[in-house]
């Protein structure tokens, strides 16, 4: 995959009704208009990382294991924007300190809405 192909996708995922809530704005198709925008911005050249799970995320979410495989594919300071593509979902993660990445315990064909937490 390269980012050609990620704005692709991420497109394909805009094309889908989001989730994503109306934040204090009046205008929503506005705020979600401003958000792709955003996300697209933020697009990286998809690399292969390694995604970690914490205790909580193991017990209340679909995420049971130590770690997962994914591909990153746009980030912002220490978030990432992972996708799965074995599940074709997405799923925020948060870079700790020591570099260590965690996924924060979501995943949804919705990109829009894990990027934005």
């Amino acid at each position: 995959m390269n980012i050609s192909e990620v704005i692709l996708l991420l497109k394909e995922s805009f094309s889908h009704p989001t989730s994503t809530p109306n934040v204090g704005r009046e205008d929503r198709e506005r705020y979600i208009r401003d958000n792709q925008e955003c996300l697209i911005e933020h697009v990286v050249e998809p690399v292969a990382v390694e995604a970690y799970t914490a205790e909580w995320t193991r017990e209340f979410t679909g995420f049971t294991a130590d770690s997962y495989e994914m591909l990153c594919i746009a980030k912002s300071k220490n978030e990432e924007l992972l996708y799965d593509e074995r599940n074709k979902t997405f799923s925020l993660a948060i870079r700790n300190d020591r570099g260590k990445l965690y996924i924060i315990g979501y995943a949804s064909s919705d990109a829009l809405a894990e990027w934005l937490g």
